[in-house]
Parts: C-alpha cells; structure tokens; sequence
C-alpha cells in the first residue's frame, strides 16, 4: 500500500553487526577454555566465527564427549581404586567391541548410528530456536536464529567436562548406595517344598504350611520395612539422601551449562540497527515529511502520540528508579498478566535492553515455594491429608527440591518457547520480526507460569483425592481410567499455556510499529 513500509527490508542481513574489536582473537579454539567460565566474552569474541567453523568445533567436541563416555563406562567396570591406565586400556576394548559390531553388522550400525546423530543435531537445532529470543535484537528473524545456532555449537565446547563431572559424581552416589544396602541383610521365612507324591495328608501339611509361611511373610515384610527404616536412619546424612543429593548436583550442572548458554546468546554484541522511516504507531503509515502537529494522512491519530518524547516510555519494572523496586515489579507483573497490550505500546524494541532478564527473576523463587507447596499437599492429599512420618524424608529432602528446582527452570523456558512460537506466528502475519518484543512481552507476562503451576498442582490434588471416582466413572464410561486422570490434568493446564500465548502475541502486536 502506498505510505507504508516494508518492515522487513534490512542492511546486511546476517552479517551486519555492531563495532568488533581491533584485536584479533581464535574463539572458536578458544570456546573449549572460555565457554566453560566466560560465555559473555566467548560470545562477543565470536562475530568472526563462521557458522561452520562453530560446526566444526561442535562435532570435536561431540567426538571428545564419546570419549569421556567409554571412560566412564570403563571406570564403573574397574573398581573405585583402579589406575587410570587400566581405566584406560578398559576403554579401548570398548571401542573395538563397537567396532567389530561395524565390521559385523555395518547397515544396522550405520543407520543406527545416523539416526542418533540426526537426533543429537535435531535437539541441538531446537535448543538454539528456543534460545534466540535471549539475545534478539531489532535485525532479521534468521540473523536471529543464525547466531543463536552458531552459539550453540559454540557453547557445546564444554560437553567434554560436563559429561565427565556428572559421571564421576553420579558413580560415586552409585556406589555408596550399593554399599550402604550391602549393610543390610534382611532374612525370610523359607518356602515349604511342595510334595512330589498324591498322598492326601501330605497335600494337607503343605497347605498349613504354606499358610503359615504366607502369614509368616507377611509379618516379616511389615517388620523388614520398619527394620530398614531404622538402619537408614542410623546412617550418615549424605548417605541417607545420595539420590536426592545426585540428582540436585545433576540438576546444578545443568542449570549451570543453560545460564552459560543463555549468557552467550545475551551477551552477543548488538547489529547495526534497522533504518526505518518514522511511521504511525497506530496504522504504520510511513510519516516522513509529514508535519510534528499534524495527523497521520491514514488513520487521523496525532503524529506526536507516534513520534514524541513521550512515547515508548518502557514497562513499570523500566521505571523502577521513580517508583520503586518492589512497587514496580508488582505493578509490571500485574499488567502482563491482566494488560500486555499496554506494555506491548510501551515498549522500546529499536535498542537492546536486559531490564526483561532482571524482572524474570522475580518469579523463581515464587515458583519454587509454589512447586515445593505442592508437592506437600499431593502428598497430604495421598494420606488422607495428614501427617505422616514416612514423607519427611521423602517430601522434605526428596520430592519437594527435585519439584521446586525443575519449576525454576520452567520459569525461563516457558517465556523462551512462547516467545518464539508468538514472534513465528506475527512474522508470517504482519512481515516484521518481533522477537524482541515477544520475549520483553512473555518475560512480564510470566506471572501465568505461576498460574499454570498453580493449577497443575490444584488439578492433581483433586485428582489424588478422587481417585476412586475416577475409577469408577472409567467402568462407568468404559474408558481407562488414566485416560480419564491425563484429561483432568492436561486440559486446563492446555488452556492456561493457550492464554499465556495470547496475551503474549496481542503484547508483541502492540509493539510493531514502535519507532523506538
């Protein structure tokens, strides 16, 4: 249409980027050093990285990750004292084993091995689109998408090390536990041999018998049980808890590799920005020449409501220095919950900002006492709802963590995987990339992460309580009752992620004419 403007036209494409600096420097063999402790500095190091190079290093160190692999396998066929020569030559008898399996069976081992490989990338290729919107800036989609896949090759330098650290960890939880049930030796009643004959008294001995071992076990299941109990607590602390204790040294290594990597694709050095005409930021006609007190020729709106100093102010939480800290981030999360339109009209997409990031943080530890919460109650829904001795251990050192760290995770990835679904869907509507937009946008509107959590756990504390309704409306409506018991939980859990999407594309709209 005549007056409006192509919103995608952009200098450079992919390779337009900001200022370099003057020293050169080898980031792509450097990433295996700098990725593991400075990603800011391996990502602003790496605009000269061609995508292939970064190829490059990703499948070295995929090759370095087989590696470390077979020496953990080995490791946990030799004993916990072994030398590492012997570690090592167990290793190599691994490898030829893989390898006589491809001299043996080459088309099987072939396409099986392709097919991991094309799983490996595929999961690679995802984890970069969900990432993207970390580091977006005002610049093509697939310039978006390109350094965020180029970063993540880069940042899978440090596999080698994450792999070996969580192995070494795991194996050594592995074998305290063995050895802590090696403590324990429960014994049982022995089963009466059956008789070989027809002899009718015979038959009859082994029925009274056989009752009696049946009572018998029966008496030493419940007494083996509070026996066990007893020994466990008997242990030391870390014994007690090793998986729990695993699994949350597990859980830290990979929080740690995906901040690392979310500090990479953040830290990237901004493009050189877009040149765009000033346009309305009601209708998008172009408003060059046009007077400051005058009217948009299309739509009527004044031409300072789209080019004054006023407008594109920023979110609550960009104001925080007026009102205040926790002032402003309650009223920001307020209205990404209840108006992300207003925020989408606020926000400043032309430049790159990190105020989204900060307020994020906000919701973890929300989400953690809501998650941990939870989980109490499900487990107080199971007994009836009261207390028993049996879920401290279970709930307090066990579930809750596991339940409370994987819910902080969700906090990021949701916006991530929202924010990349809405700017998707408006490039292929209006032509323009909004993922800076989008990811500011579902970055304030996470408040409907909470809610989703709090209706996840809502819905299983009815479903745990109702569990014998739900068997029954299963005969009653002949349909499996798990059937029944998924329904419950995935449907309003489906229409929460719905509205959260929503509100996020509507927010991200309001944003696309933004002149700032």
């Amino acid at each position: 249409m005549p007056g409006h403007v192509n919103e995608d036209r952009a200098p450079g494409g992919i390779e337009s980027r900001g200022e370099l600096p003057a020293k050169r420097y080898r980031p792509a063999v450097d990433s295996f050093i700098t990725a593991l402790f400075h990603p800011g500095r391996t990502a602003r190091r790496a605009c000269d990285v061609r995508l292939a190079t970064a190829f490059l290093i990703h499948v070295s160190s995929a090759v370095l990750t087989f590696f470390a692999v077979l020496v953990l396998i080995a490791w946990e066929e030799q004993s916990s004292y072994s030398l590492p020569a012997a570690i090592l030559i167990q290793a190599i008898e691994f490898f030829d084993e893989i390898a006589r399996e491809f001299m043996r069976y080459p088309l099987i081992t072939s396409l099986a091995t392709l097919g991991i490989i094309a799983l490996v990338e595929v999961s690679f290729a995802l984890l970069a689109i969900l990432v993207a919107a970390w580091g977006a800036h005002d610049e093509k989609l697939r310039s978006s998408f390109y350094h965020s896949l180029k970063l993540t090759w880069l940042h899978s330098a440090r596999a080698p090390i994450i792999v070996l650290c969580c192995g070494v960890i795991l194996l050594n939880f592995f074998r305290i536990d063995a050895q802590k049930r090696q403590g324990y030796y429960p014994s049982w009643p022995i089963s009466p041999t059956a008789p070989t004959g027809n002899d009718p008294k015979a038959m009859k001995d082994y029925k009274d018998a056989m009752a009696l071992y049946q009572k018998e076990f029966a008496e030493a299941v419940e007494q083996q049980q509070m026996s066990w109990d007893n020994y466990r607590r008997s242990l030391p602390w870390y014994v007690r808890h090793s998986e729990t204790i695993a699994f949350l040294f597990v859980w830290a290594f990979v929080v740690w590799v995906f901040w690392s990597l979310l500090r990479m694709v953040g830290a990237r050095p901004p493009p050189m920005p877009v040149a765009r005409p000033p346009t309305c930021e009601w209708c998008g006609y172009d408003l060059t020449g046009t007077a400051n007190d005058g009217r948009c020729p299309e739509c009527g709106r004044a031409v300072r409501d789209s080019l004054g100093v006023h407008v594109r102010a920023g979110a609550p939480w960009q104001c925080r220095n007026k009102s205040g800290l926790i002032v402003s981030w309650i009223a920001c999360a307020w209205q990404g919950f209840n108006r992300p339109s207003t925020i989408g009209r606020n926000l400043r997409t032309r430049r790159s900002t990190r105020d989204h990031r900060r307020f994020l943080l906000g919701f973890v530890p929300i989400m953690a006492t809501v998650c941990f919460a939870g989980v109490i109650a499900c487990s107080l829904a199971d007994n009836s709802f009261a207390f028993n001795q049996a879920y401290d251990d279970v709930v307090f050192w066990g579930v809750g963590p596991v339940s409370a760290g994987i819910g902080c995770s969700f906090v990021f990835l949701l916006p991530l995987g929202t924010a990349v679904v809405a700017a998707v869907w408006l490039r292929i509507r209006t032509g323009r990339n909004l993922l800076s937009a989008s990811i500011q946008v579902a970055a304030y509107a996470a408040g409907y992460v909470v809610l989703i959590a709090l209706v996840l756990f809502s819905c299983l504390c009815v479903v745990i309580t109702l569990e014998g309704a739900f068997r029954e409306w299963g005969r009653v409506f002949r349909i499996d009752d798990d059937i029944l018991v998924f329904g419950a939980l995935a449907t309003p859990v489906a229409m929460c992620l719905f509205l959260y999407l929503v509100q996020v594309v509507r927010g991200s709209a309001a944003a696309r004419y933004a002149n700032r």
